[in-house]
């Protein structure tokens, strides 16, 4: 994959173990995308097993503010959300002052083949499950009537944060 040198970025201060960091990669998988994963959600006890570790791919030209927001949402819930499918996150406002998303939805990565998103350790497991952002129409339609139609009928380009609200 080419690409800029990737970015670690410490979410949590040090006095707040276990550390959490968000590792990002710019122009992967490809020229103008952002890739961002999360290291330290699944070293503290979640609500339920698998151990998380969350995952961004979107295709931005503010990409600190993607990496941002995907570090938040794991600082802000670790320990309190188990990252189930369909679970949502609401910002509140955009996510990025050039992007008019303003939420996510937990799901199975389409960055990574379904093998390569469980990682086997001598512990137990860690789950990569993706973060999909959502405007805020399309998050008030999640809550009403789940995520089927997102993934199936609607035919979303989720990494284009400029897209259409499709709710």
């Amino acid at each position: 994959m080419a690409g800029a040198p990737a970015e670690l970025r410490r979410v949590t201060p040090r006095s707040q173990p276990p550390p959490l960091h968000v590792l990002s990669f710019r122009d992967r998988p490809e020229a103008g995308d952002l890739l961002a994963v999360t290291h330290g959600l699944s070293a503290v006890e979640q609500p339920q097993f698998p151990r998380p570790e969350l995952v961004l791919c979107v295709r931005t030209d503010d990409p600190s503010a993607w990496a941002l927001a995907l570090g938040e949402v794991a600082r802000a819930l670790r320990g309190r959300s188990s990252f189930r499918y369909g679970e949502t996150v609401d910002f509140g406002l955009p996510i990025s002052e050039r992007a008019p998303l303003s939420g996510f939805v937990v799901y199975k990565p389409s960055v990574l083949d379904a093998k390569d998103a469980r990682i086997a350790l001598d512990d137990g497991a860690i789950h990569l499950v993706q973060l999909y952002p959502l405007h805020a129409g399309e998050l008030r339609r999640i809550r009403r009537d789940g995520i089927d139609w997102l993934f199936g009928e609607a035919k979303v380009n989720f990494y284009d944060v400029g897209r259409p609200d499709n709710s």
